[in-house]
């Protein structure tokens, strides 16, 4: 079963319980010692495909759906250890039903759009769909009102008409032309703390990272500066490092080709963000 926080626990209150101890022990925690402030819980079903992200710009019943992207939310490779706020992405999913986004827009996202309108609410924003394509179909796990992290960047490069005139556009509900890059696969792979998710930690010179090839882009989240003004990491997750390419393969190469040459301690990452592309 999955047991969750009922709350905010910045991505990390979600226990898939896989025996009946492992459950008692989640939900004395929860419950009990009030971890996340945990004042209620939910017991859902547990529910076996891939999961992915499914994002849109959405004004009233205007609906411009994004590439579907998917993150890694487990602590280490394999999916192993527990929940994190994200631990790397890619984007589009190639090996996914071509058909797939359109599903998720009118089975998913077009009924709760409707059914916030028929409760007097109109919806202008950004809806995130957490969904698992199972053995009938995708699935709801979580809906969020934001840009998933760390799934923005990986999707919104592969914009190539002007942002700011789309979100205009919905603004004035106008009919934005929208357009997105088909020809690459981008990969984002999160740098974190060694204790990340049971702790974060602070103090680790990031100076390798401003001198990265011109085909990694780095997007900084637990940082802060030392007295000398140096940066060091300050936090859990500490920064995404992405790029684009004509597969996964060559993304990855690139990616973990320059992290393999540049060691870092105290810092660690999964290495496998993107093989299940392949």
């Amino acid at each position: 079963m999955v047991i969750k926080s009922d709350g905010l626990a910045a991505g990390k209150g979600v226990v898939i319980a896989k025996s009946q101890k492992e459950a008692t022990t989640t939900i004395h925690k929860m419950l009990g010692e009030h971890q996340f402030d945990t004042k209620s819980i939910i017991i859902e079903e547990f529910l076996t495909g891939q999961e992915f992200s499914l994002m849109a710009f959405i004004q009233d019943e205007q609906i411009i759906p994004m590439p579907l992207s998917q993150d890694h939310k487990a602590a280490y490779d394999g999916d192993e250890g527990p929940n994190t706020g994200g631990m790397g992405a890619y984007s589009p999913l190639q090996h996914f039903p071509s058909d797939l986004v359109n599903e998720g827009v009118e089975k998913i996202i077009r009924p709760i759009i409707r059914t916030l309108k028929k409760k007097n609410i109109t919806f202008c924003g950004i809806l995130y769909a957490g969904l698992i394509m199972t053995d009938s179909g995708p699935k709801v796990i979580e809906f969020n009102v934001r840009l998933g992290d760390p799934e923005t960047v990986v999707v919104l490069p592969q914009l190539q008409s002007d942002l700011y005139e789309m979100l205009q556009g919905l603004l004035h509900h106008q009919v934005p032309v929208v357009k997105w890059q088909k020809d690459q696969v981008y990969l984002g792979v999160v740098i974190s703390s060694q204790t990340y998710p049971q702790a974060s930690a602070r103090g680790v010179e990031l100076a390798d990272f401003n001198y990265l090839p011109s085909n990694i882009t780095v997007n900084y989240a637990g940082v802060s500066c030392n007295r000398d003004g140096q940066l060091i990491s300050n936090g859990g997750r500490i920064l995404c490092l992405t790029t684009g390419a004509s597969n996964i393969t060559k993304a990855q190469a690139i990616l973990y080709g320059w992290l393999n040459q540049h060691p870092i301690l105290g810092l660690r990452y999964r290495s496998d963000i993107g093989d299940k592309a392949k």
